[in-house]
């Protein structure tokens, strides 16, 4: 973090973040790869729900953070997080206090993310693991006009309107997700139910956190 703004954010933003039930046997990280408006908040917010071993840090609730607070960076919020890249900071919090982490940002967005997951791994010496989350255009469009209304901007500062939400779709789709293919603990389509899908997964991060 470099400076007294990116300073005053970890302080506040870490405070908003929901504090695990338990502490697992053995601490893991918990990544997430897939295009915007997927579904990967929906499956990661799933899997913190049955395993509450796991801090969830949200990329898309940082921008948030920062819209709703009128931050002095608030005009270049993408610039800001990745420049100072607070998910990380905070989760090596979380680590060092025994607890797992679900890093909530599509992992193939940047290409130093995955270069920070390992450092990030290597230095707190957990294993860390990717689930993939995949859905159709056709599903996204109508996920997207369904969910957004210019009224409501203000309160999610993420589209002002359904178009603007699938080209990001769109654009994020281009992304290498293919180099990450050794590490995918699980594809979801979030077409389909999320219960059957990430049954098998939640049980072997249990079995990898030591959990009962």
């Amino acid at each position: 973090m470099r400076d007294i703004r990116a300073s005053w954010f970890l302080k506040e933003f870490y405070k908003t973040i929901k504090l695990p039930k338990r502490k697992p046997g053995r601490p893991v990280i918990l990544a997430v790869a897939g295009p915007s408006c997927v579904g990967k908040t929906t499956a990661m917010k799933f899997i913190q729900k049955k395993l509450p071993y796991f801090a969830r840090i949200s990329h898309d609730e940082m921008r948030l953070f920062i819209y709703r607070r009128d931050f002095p960076d608030s005009k270049n919020v993408e610039s800001f997080i990745y420049d100072n890249a607070p998910s990380y900071v905070l989760a090596a919090k979380y680590l060092k206090l025994g607890y797992s982490v679900i890093l909530d940002d599509n992992l193939a967005s940047k290409p130093n993310k995955f270069k920070e997951l390992q450092q990030l791994a290597k230095k707190f010496r957990v294993k860390f693991f990717v689930v993939r989350v995949l859905a159709t255009e056709s599903f996204v469009r109508e996920k997207l006009k369904k969910k957004i209304k210019p009224s409501k901007f203000l309160k999610t500062g993420v589209f002002r309107d359904w178009r603007v939400g699938l080209e990001h779709f769109k654009r994020s789709k281009e992304f290498d997700y293919n180099r990450f293919n050794d590490l995918y603990l699980a594809k979801i389509n979030s077409a389909k139910s999320l219960d059957e899908q990430l049954k098998e997964t939640i049980s072997i991060l249990k079995d990898k956190m030591g959990a009962k």
